[in-house]
């Protein structure tokens, strides 16, 4: 009677080792499941999706266009489901089709360990899941490795005539797959593979010749060609050639920078390599437990896939798949075979319990946390984002074929003039969003003439023209992610205004005409300078991103989209630069030109007075030509002409570029590219050479722009800490100030993010050395110093960097009023607005003085793209412009109260009353006539000028005239009382008047 408990007691134990066997049995694959699937429901931004839309629409439709002609069955079921449920119902269904291909990989019967196997291959996979028929390449794949396994391991029963249906499934599934993707191939060459190992190692046994894969192998490559499309080898052939012309090696687990970036800890972004590497390495290891006819079987496809991935690296994703598969395989056989029947059961003790437990636990813990890491989007290549499932389109693509599809539907463009392309991925997109431009032609055929496209743009300047001497050819579009051939083009196109004229410029996209076709070309004077139609800014910038990117942001926080005027910003950069040379020649024509109409309208003034004519002068020096630049140097210096530098419109392009920038910021706060872009833009606009100009004769002006360059890019780091251009390009605003210990920090970020691209500054040592010898001559001074005076001995040297800590680090009372105005101004030139706006209080009023304290106000303000806040501090001091006590006077104000004091002792009725009036200006009075006038003179100009500029880069135009107007019309009213008000910022108003009346 004492046996029965013991034995409940053991059945009861042996219940829950049962019951725990199978939890593990059905919880790893789901995780493993569970995992591909999210991997696989990504943001689709790859071009081909849309050309592949467009195949599907033909094909629904009845039409015959021969785009991706190999996969018009994917392709309708693509359509068919874009049509249904949306792009969201696209990314899912690839979502659920990376799931099935783990699934069959890991097969029946899964266990933990090859569950793990199989876990590796779907890390790895994650670097190659685009939204288009590849994915069910992937599929098929797992499926022919599985059944040649069933094959191989005796499981279809008999041979070919006793089990049919193995063979005819595989054949109705490879018809399919025929007309889904010509990737089909890849899976008749697998089987092949097979056929050959099995027949060598039977042979090898003694065994006799087995004729059954060669006739699934047979089988299946008839298969292959029974799709309901006609097609021949030689068409297929040149598919598959261009899929695998058609890689990203920026993807390759072979390239050299995976090794260096695991050097240098640099492990986010690098999973899927890191599990490509596991997965070869892994897998060789485990053919030396498996049975040696088995082994070598599977060694042989894997083998050859593995040195395809090497050779090419489109095989890479394939050899995933066939290593995952493999390794399961493997694991199953090594493990099962040695531990004989899983099935028995044996009873658990408490310890057996607890360590089932902790099993658990810990299986639970990595299963949440991969979990979380695919949701994420860690397991994949950077940029990190959280799970998406939209289809995103470029939009500066989308853009330009909503135009040219108007161009030919309104009959600008006629049916037989043909549109080309710079670049494929524009074709694509134009597939789905231009149909009346026509896409059409196999993939390599499309690539083949995109091909000759841009060999005839790109070496036009060699005298090849190749396409664009095609009287058929209507329009080019060019664009490319690369800056360099995007460049070129621009340039070699830009020259040939004769036979080519650009008809649209808007995000990364440049669109030519035929001349003379009757579509308008880009006017981007008016775009920049109109008061109806100019391109705006928003009023009001974002608030600047104080923290830096955290680990849990690619839970919550969105992967902004693409910006189209983030990608403006940068185009007009580009085209200023291209086109600059040619612009120059032109501008110095017509500066010629106007100039001798003018000499020619004058009076005669005789030999002497044309000996000092300046226009006749400098017509007879140029000799009424001027040659390109790039030929060598004008002869005559156009640059120091303001009318000259306006015939150029190279200002248009930079403040475009501002303005186009600021709308991407805002568009997408947390893009460090927007911010990256918009630094640039102010770098431009720093040496563009009107603002130069006016910055030359109005300091605060460049003091602005300054500002403005370095708030940008260090905005751009903060969101991004390794952005090499943001680091670049700081340190350039630096380097410029003088900010030698900044600029040192900043240079040498810049080549540790750059590392490998062979972008160092070659002044890089020198300036180390000259930082290091101001740091020591500071340290040696500043022993006895006061915390003002520490930092204004380190600002003198080049060390502002240490000036600024020093201040921060001290309480406000160790410095005073002159310390705050100095650590404001340093926090501004350092790009650190955020702070000093944070920091600013009206508090501050009373300390720093009005007018001190409102610039820091406008500087603040600029610097974070608020142009209303600017607008509203400036108009405030229009209104309230008085002096304030102790108000210093400079010279050109003491002789504008010396005036007064003139003409106010000429009123006196006699010598002692002038006498008086005399000793009473010299005692102060002087300073209170010129005064008062000089500065509310000098505040209002200032105000009205900064307004103007400000309006001008904002592109509210209107308002730029008003601002302009309201000083013009104050000058006047003083010129009109005989007073005298000598300012350079009349020459700024009258030039920037100029600008805008063009």
């Amino acid at each position: 009677m004492a046996v029965a408990p013991a034995l409940s007691a053991r059945t009861s134990r042996g219940t829950v080792g049962t019951a725990a066997r199978k939890v593990r049995e059905w919880a790893a694959p789901t995780v493993l499941v569970g995992i591909a699937f999210l991997l696989g429901l990504s943001t689709a931004r790859n071009a081909d999706v849309w050309s592949h839309l467009a195949s599907g629409r033909d094909a629904v439709s009845g039409l015959w266009t021969g785009l991706h002609a190999l996969s018009c069955l994917a392709n309708a079921v693509m359509f068919l489901t874009f049509s249904t449920l949306g792009g969201p119902g696209l990314v899912v269904g690839k979502a659920f089709v990376v799931a099935a291909t783990a699934a069959v990989m890991a097969g029946a019967g899964a266990t933990s360990r090859t569950v793990v196997g199989v876990l590796l291959a779907v890390f790895a996979l994650g670097a190659w899941l685009p939204l288009n028929p590849i994915c069910v390449s992937y599929l098929f794949v797992a499926i022919t490795l599985s059944a040649l396994d069933r094959l191989q391991s005796g499981d279809a029963i008999g041979g070919w005539g006793r089990r049919p249906w193995s063979h005819w499934t595989s054949f109705l599934a490879y018809i399919v797959w025929a007309n889904a993707d010509v990737w089909c191939l890849l899976g008749v060459a697998l089987v092949g593979m097979h056929a050959v190992a099995r027949s060598v190692a039977r042979v090898a046994r003694g065994e006799p010749f087995d004729w059954e894969p060669w006739r699934l192998f047979a089988l299946l490559a008839a298969a292959s060609a029974c799709g309901p499309i006609p097609w021949h080898v030689s068409t297929v052939a040149r598919e598959f050639g261009h899929q695998l012309t058609n890689a990203d090696p920026a993807l390759s687990p072979f390239r050299a920078d995976f090794a260096r970036g695991l050097r240098d800890r640099q492990l986010l972004g690098a999973v899927p390599a890191a599990a490509f590497w596991l997965l070869v390495g892994i897998g060789l290891l485990s053919f030396r437990q498996v049975e040696k006819g088995k082994a070598w079987v599977r060694f042989v496809p894997w083998i050859g896939l593995f040195l395809a991935s090497a050779f090419d690296v489109r095989f890479a994703p394939f050899f995933v798949v066939v290593g995952g598969a493999t390794l399961a395989r493997n694991i199953r056989d090594t493990y099962v075979d040695a531990s004989g029947d899983s099935a028995v059961e044996t009873p658990m003790s408490r310890g057996d319990r607890l360590r089932a437990v902790i099993r658990a636990s810990v299986f639970g813990t990595t299963a949440a946390g991969l979990l979380a890491a695919a949701w994420a989007g860690w397991l994949q290549s950077l940029p990190s984002e959280r799970r998406n499932w939209t289809v995103e389109a470029d939009p500066s693509l989308v853009r330009a074929a909503d135009e040219v599809n108007r161009w030919y539907s309104t009959g600008a463009l006629k049916a037989n003039q043909r549109t080309v392309f710079f670049a494929q991925e524009a074709e694509d997109v134009f597939s789905w969003f231009a149909p009346a431009v026509g896409v059409s032609g196999p993939d390599s055929q499309r690539a083949t003439g995109a091909e000759r496209v841009r060999d005839a743009i790109l070496l036009v300047e060699r005298g090849s023209t190749g396409e664009l001497a095609d009287a058929s050819v209507g329009c080019i579009v060019v664009s490319d992610p690369n800056r360099v051939p995007f460049a070129v083009a621009l340039r070699n196109l830009n020259a040939f205004t004769e036979k080519w004229t650009l008809a649209h410029l808007r995000g990364r996209v440049a669109v030519f005409v035929r001349a003379g076709s009757g579509i308008e070309s880009v006017n981007l004077t008016s775009r920049a300078y109109d008061p109806v139609t100019a391109d705006r800014a928003p009023d009001k910038g974002e608030p600047a991103v104080t923290t830096p990117p955290q680990w849990s942001d690619p839970f919550v926080v969105p992967r902004p989209s693409r910006s189209i005027d983030r990608d403006e910003s940068v185009t007009y950069l580009i085209h200023e630069e291209t086109t600059r040379g040619r612009r120059m020649v032109g501008a110095a024509e017509r500066f010629l030109a106007i100039l001798a109409a003018s000499v020619v309208g004058a009076p005669g003034c005789g030999p002497v007075g044309w000996a000092v004519d300046q226009r006749a002068t400098i017509l007879a020096v140029s000799g009424g030509n001027v040659p390109d630049p790039s030929r060598g140097p004008p002869p005559v210096a156009f640059g120091r002409f303001v009318a000259f530098l306006m015939l150029t419109d190279v200002s248009a392009d930079h403040y475009l570029a501002v303005r186009a920038a600021r709308r991407g910021v805002a568009a997408a706060p947390r893009d460090p590219g927007a911010y990256a872009a918009l630094g640039e833009a102010y770098l431009y606009l720093l040496s563009d050479p009107l603002e130069s100009n006016w910055g030359g004769d109005f300091p605060a002006i460049r003091r602005l722009r300054r500002v403005q360059a370095a708030a940008a890019f260090r905005q751009a780091l903060v969101l991004d800490p390794g952005l090499s251009s943001a680091h670049f390009g700081l340190a350039q605003v630096y380097f410029e100030q003088q900010f030698l210990d900044l600029a040192a920090v900043e240079f040498s970020s810049f080549e540790q993010s750059a590392r490998g691209a062979g972008q160092s500054p070659v002044h890089m040592a020198e300036l180390a050395r000259a930082v290091e010898a101001a740091r020591q001559q500071v340290e040696a001074n500043a022993a006895n110093l006061s915390v003002l005076d520490r930092a204004r001995l380190a600002e003198r040297n080049g060390l502002q960097g240490m000036a600024l800590d020093a201040l921060l680090q001290s309480d406000v009372a160790a410095f005073g009023s002159a310390g705050i105005a100095l650590e404001m101004d340093l926090l501004l030139a350092a790009g650190r607005a955020d702070e000093a706006r944070a920091w600013l209080a009206p508090e501050h009023r009373n300390a720093l003085g009005g007018s001190v304290y409102d610039w820091l106000r406008v500087q603040t303000a600029a610097a974070a793209g608020d142009y209303a806040g600017a607008t509203a501090v400036l108009r405030a001091q229009v209104e309230t412009a008085t002096p304030g006590a102790g108000q210093p006077i400079s010279g050109a104000e003491f002789w504008a109260g010396a005036d007064l004091v003139r003409k106010n002792v000429a009123k006196q009725p006699n010598g002692r009353q002038k006498v008086l009036t005399v000793l009473a200006s010299l005692f102060g009075g002087l300073s209170g006539y010129g005064g008062q006038l000089a500065f509310e003179s000098q505040t209002k100009t200032e105000a009205y000028l900064l307004l103007a500029v400000l309006a001008l880069e904002q592109g509210d135009m209107t308002a730029c005239a008003a601002h302009l107007e309201s000083a013009r019309s104050l000058w006047e009213n003083i010129d009109k009382s005989g007073e005298r008000f000598p300012s350079p910022a009349r020459t700024v108003v009258r030039q920037m008047t100029s600008l805008i009346h063009r």
